[in-house]
């Protein structure tokens, strides 16, 4: 059901007191909906739904708010009861806590977080003395401590926080599936040593009764809970939000830009004056130090003094040697934005040797789960869990083939075996080069080759490290990371806040549309369906359904897990497992891509660097 306009609820209070700003944003964003949680949400309720098990009397509230109200009263009135997801409501004041936890007279607020913790770590939690994560819990912790004891003002209670052990390695398969293992002891015995509790009633006390200034806008600052509600309530509440400049807390603001879908704040509150591009802050300035412009009040891109130094692409060009520093990436956003004379294309010479890579190529691109609960015994929390790959794998002849494999079961079963015997079986993998973006696939697969041996199985993925000579002698790794040379030795004037696959793909495609090659690098042959979807301007929203969004490496995890935790319906598991298999294709597509354009470009000019600066 949805909740009516005018309800603080836990997220609300958190956003509102972070940014006074953020709770018009909030609530006219339609964040009461009742849609079910997101995937990410979903494993996070099941880990909690994990630590449940180790209370007696444990029962979950509905989704629906006020039969989860009913249930929490008549829950509370037994002697011993676990509530998951218990609601209380005060007026227009609303909390679900993860699980509210009574015994006897006494209400204990129960939460878990992902953060791994020591099982020798102090059992207290005292001051967080600047850590902004556990101010962050204790927030929320406040703000529930705030309603239960305005509710049960005669009863004492506590806060206490649990936490994976960092030392945990599980004696069973599967934990993660914990709901199929009804009354098995061993499972349980598993979950009671997998969370570490921490006392933090006192530290929520202290936040409950003042504010601290690191976890909150001045604003509030130095108010208690209930000073903070009656502001937020109060008609003064206007004059605030009218008085709040930009802070520190709008760098990583989601309300901060203007998107397609809503007004950025900055341009709705604040006076931009003669600023012609509002959306270019400098927080997207690629590198480090960006924030000491913010330190002294300059928080847009154009404000900020090119040195005379490097006020031109040539005198910029002279600072560096074999390769494009991060620094000159800075000044070429800054001139391009002052609408100075910056090259179309710069590509130093170290990228030459691509034409040189022994072939095949093979692009490909992994996809691995990290979660608190294992899904494998001997495991630890988070140990890496790889369940996918996509490989598209460029011929001497000059074809292009795609192999691709996720899994699909929701039972452990031997993943791992899975998707070594699956990503031996590329053809001519042990030959060629196997090209990535980033170090993350060859580190996966020394991961991968230490567990096997441990677990005493063939390690035959040795062999895709074997180092291979070329034609000429000239020896190569068999991995070649293309990152390393985009981020030393690349530049296109599209290129804007970073240098991730997503963000290089984009600004290519951008590239090659603007120059009039009608996308030449589409020549070879290649996947009709992926040219198709590069075509677009946002080729990951593409491919998306209805209720979906895996646009990264994180949503894909999650959406894996959840299916993996048995957290999907029939139709859900359908869509799923078809754009997980997308998202990955796309991603060895795209760097596929992104070596062809690379390639061709070398062909334009005589020289062995490339300096463009109109359009082709």
């Amino acid at each position: 059901m949805e909740l009516e306009r005018g309800i603080i609820n836990d997220h609300l209070f958190v956003q509102t007191v972070s940014c006074p700003l953020k709770h018009a944003f909030i609530t006219e964003s339609g964040l009461f909906s009742g849609k079910r949680p997101v995937y990410r949400q979903r494993n996070k309720l099941h880990l909690r739904d994990a630590l449940a098990v180790c209370f007696e009397n444990t029962r979950h509230t509905s989704d629906d708010i006020e039969s989860a109200i009913d249930q929490t009263k008549n829950w509370l009135q037994d002697e011993k009861s676990a509530i998951c997801g218990a609601v209380l409501r005060s007026e227009n004041q609303l909390t679900r806590i993860p699980v509210l936890v009574k015994n006897g007279n006494r209400l204990t607020i129960v939460q878990v977080h992902g953060k791994l913790r020591k099982r020798t770590a102090p059992t207290i939690l005292s001051d967080p003395a600047g850590n902004k994560s556990i101010s962050g819990y204790l927030l929320k912790a406040a703000w529930r401590w705030y309603l239960v004891k305005k509710l049960y003002p005669h009863n004492p209670v506590d806060a206490k926080f649990y936490f994976p052990d960092k030392n945990f390695k599980s004696t069973v398969e599967g934990i993660n599936r914990f709901k199929n293992h009804d009354q098995n002891d061993e499972v349980h015995e598993n979950l009671i040593r997998l969370f570490n509790s921490v006392d933090a009633t006192n530290a929520t006390k202290n936040f409950h009764d003042k504010l601290p200034e690191l976890i909150v806008h001045t604003a509030f600052s130095g108010l208690s809970v209930a000073g903070a509600v009656n502001l937020i309530q109060s008609e003064e509440f206007n004059q605030i939000k009218e008085s709040v400049g930009i802070h520190d807390g709008c760098k990583g603001c989601m309300h901060r830009r203007e998107t397609n879908e809503q007004q950025g704040c900055w341009n709705l509150h604040f006076n931009t004056g003669n600023i012609r591009h509002s959306n270019h802050h400098i927080y997207e300035l690629i590198g480090h130090g960006n924030d000491r412009g913010s330190g002294n009040g300059i928080y847009f891109q154009e404000e900020l003094n090119i040195p005379e130094g490097v006020n031109t692409f040539e005198k910029i060009k002279k600072t560096g040697d074999s390769v494009i520093t991060v620094q000159q990436r800075k000044y070429l956003q800054l001139l391009k934005l002052k609408e100075k004379k910056v090259p179309s294309l710069w590509i130093k010479p170290s990228l030459n040797i691509l034409e040189k890579l022994p072939r095949p190529l093979h692009f490909i691109d992994f996809e691995a789960a990290t979660y608190a609960l294992p899904m494998k015994k001997g495991s630890g929390c988070y140990d890496p869990v790889y369940f996918q790959f996509s490989c598209h794998s460029l011929h001497n002849d000059g074809t292009l083939t795609h192999t691709a494999w996720l899994d699909e079961n929701t039972g452990s079963e031997n993943l791992h075996g899975d998707f070594s015997d699956q990503l031996y079986a590329i053809p001519a993998i042990v030959e060629g080069t196997i090209v990535q973006y980033s170090p993350f696939e060859k580190q996966a697969i020394n991961n991968l080759i230490r567990e096997f041996k441990r677990c005493g199985d063939d390690f035959r993925l040795k062999n895709l490290l074997a180092i291979r000579g070329s034609g000429n002698n000239q020896k190569f790794e068999r991995f070649f990371d293309l990152s390393k040379f985009i981020r030393i030795g690349y530049y296109n004037r599209f290129m804007e806040e970073g240098l991730s696959l997503k963000q290089i793909l984009g600004s290519v495609m951008k590239w090659e549309r603007s120059s009039g090659r009608n996308l030449e690098i589409f020549e070879k042959p290649s996947s009709d369906e992926m040219v198709e979807i590069l075509r677009s301007e946002n080729p990951y929203s593409v491919i998306q359904q209805k209720n979906t969004s895996i646009v990264d490496g994180a949503s894909a995890m999650n959406a894996w897990l959840a299916l993996k935790n048995g957290l999907l319906d029939v139709k859900e598991k359908e869509d799923i497992l078809r754009i997980l298999k997308k998202y990955c294709a796309l991603d060895s597509f795209a760097l596929y891509i992104i070596f062809m354009h690379l390639v061709k470009v070398f062909e334009l000019s005589v020289k062995e660097e490339v300096i463009l600066f109109d359009s082709i």
